[in-house]
Formats: structure tokens, C-alpha cells, sequence
């Protein structure tokens, strides 16, 4: 009795020949080995149907596969990022008081007007040292959302921006008096600011309206979408604005471009006019 025997040295299937079933010889399917029984064996019609498998269906697996993979690592990447980037740390040296403009340090983000923001500050542990915090927007009357003296330990500061403007974060470290600030005294800052949607507690949300994990999800699409057409009603108030501050450009440019050339045009005529009278007069033309 004679039975088919398969070696595949990729994907595809590269060869068949013809060997005695009772060698039950190992062979490589797909890129995997068999070691086939006393009774396990490939008849010849299931070798056909094997070798008779779309080549192109395999290419399809093949790039939806790669693609599912990409799709894994930039998943993978963004998140990794996105950690990387939650907060700021640094170091806040400290100054005397006489200093403290000048010792001043602030985080600016620009946020529009009507969202909600959640500033978080940790302030680390120092000796003698007073951290002050200020949060104030740039509008016209500048708003001031929080003023804190002496700040330590983990301090969360949410409000609703009342302007669209730059909101600008300051602290200070300062000194008591009769320390020097050449001995290089520091506290440590970490600032995490959260806007929009990312300062929402849906947790306590879900608690107090008892939603489930679905209705919990919806909801968070729905803060989502409305702070996304918010901006993008902004931009579109925004492109307004600078379609007419074009168009006024524009025309006054048109004005002072046919203002240009009038004047041009009547101080040629004008040059003309005089050259020619001042040749007569000297009888150098007729």
C-alpha cells in the first residue's frame, strides 16, 4: 500500500512524493513538524486538497496578520507614551524673599473657555521652605482660579476656565529670613494637568447614578464628543475670525495698492510737466 508523503520547507507547500506508509516518516506542515502513528497517515485526496490551497489566500492571512501586529506594537508604543507624558517633575529652587519674581516658575496650557481642569500638584518634603502656588488665565481681566501659601503634599485644584486664554500655573519656593539662597535649597514638583474629559471622575459618576461598565463606557464617549465639537466649533469661530481680518487686510491692501499708483501716476505727470516747462524757459525745446 502506497500513501503520500508531504515535507514542507515554508508556508506553502513545496513538494509531495511518494513513500511506504508503514516508514511513517516525520514530516513539516505549515511549518510544523509531524511525527505520524501507526495509523495516522495523509491518503492521497487530503493531499490534494492540502496542496490544492489558494496561494493567495495565504498572502491575505499573511498581510492581515502584519497589519494586526503593527497595529498591536503602535498600541503598545502610544501607551508607553502616554505614561511617559502624564506629568511634570522638576526641581523648584529656593530664593529669598526679596527674589521672588525673579524665583518664580510657571506652566502655561492654553484651555478653552467653559472646560473643566484639574491641576494636581505633589510637593515634595524641604526644610524651611514655603511653596507658594498661583493659577491665572491671560484674558483681558486676568482670572484668578487659585492662590495657595505654603502648599505641601499632594494638593488638587479643579475649577471652570471662564475665558478663552492661557492658563498659567506658577510656583515659588521661598526662604525664611536670614537664610542664603547660594546654598542651593530645592523642593521637588510634580504637576499633572488634566482638561476636559481627563478631569471628569467617571468612577464617582458611576457610583452616584449607578451605571453599569457599558452605560459607565457611553458616557465617557458622550464627554468625549462634546468637548471634541467644542473645539472644533471654536476652530470654526476662530477661521471665521481670521477669514474677516483677511478680507480687511486684503481690501486695504487693494486701497493703499491704488493709492500707490495714483500717486505714482501724478508725480510722473507732474515731473513731466515741469521738466518740459523748465526746458522752455531755458530754450532748450521749442
Amino acid at each position: 500500500m502506497w500513501e503520500l508523503y508531504l515535507q514542507v520547507s515554508n508556508p506553502l507547500v513545496s513538494r509531495a512524493s511518494s513513500k511506504v506508509a508503514n516508514q511513517d516518516p516525520p514530516f513539516h506542515l505549515l511549518g510544523v513538524q509531524y511525527q505520524p502513528g501507526n495509523n495516522a497517515y495523509w491518503d492521497e485526496s487530503t493531499a490534494k486538497d492540502l496542496l490544492s490551497f489558494s496561494p493567495l489566500g495565504l498572502h491575505l492571512v499573511t498581510i492581515i496578520t502584519n497589519m494586526l501586529r503593527a497595529c498591536l506594537i503602535v498600541l503598545v508604543v502610544a501607551c508607553f507614551l502616554s505614561s511617559l507624558t502624564s506629568a511634570v517633575k522638576f526641581d523648584l529652587h529656593a530664593v529669598a524673599p526679596a527674589n521672588i519674581e525673579s524665583g518664580k516658575r510657571c506652566l502655561s496650557h492654553y484651555v478653552p473657555k467653559d472646560t473643566l481642569v484639574l491641576a494636581t500638584v505633589n510637593v515634595g518634603t524641604g526644610y524651611n521652605q514655603r511653596v507658594d502656588l498661583e493659577i491665572v488665565d491671560d484674558a483681558e481681566t486676568p482670572n484668578v482660579y487659585a492662590k495657595k501659601k505654603g502648599i505641601s503634599g499632594e494638593n488638587k485644584n479643579a475649577f471652570n476656565t471662564l475665558a478663552n486664554s492661557v492658563v498659567h500655573t506658577c510656583f515659588t519656593n521661598v526662604l525664611p529670613e536670614g537664610f542664603n539662597e547660594q546654598q542651593g535649597f530645592s523642593r521637588s514638583i510634580e504637576f499633572d494637568l488634566n482638561i476636559g474629559a481627563e478631569a471628569v471622575d467617571f468612577d464617582k459618576i458611576a457610583k452616584t447614578e449607578k451605571l453599569g461598565p457599558l452605560e459607565l463606557e457611553l458616557r465617557k464617549l458622550e464627554t468625549i464628543v462634546k468637548e471634541v465639537v467644542g473645539e472644533m466649533n471654536y476652530l470654526k469661530r476662530r477661521e471665521a475670525r481670521m477669514r474677516d481680518t483677511n478680507e480687511s487686510t486684503n481690501e486695504r491692501v487693494k486701497w493703499f495698492s491704488l493709492l500707490s499708483l495714483f500717486t505714482l501716476v501724478t508725480l510722473g505727470t507732474w515731473q513731466v510737466l515741469y521738466l518740459r516747462r523748465f526746458f522752455r524757459r531755458k530754450r532748450l525745446i521749442d
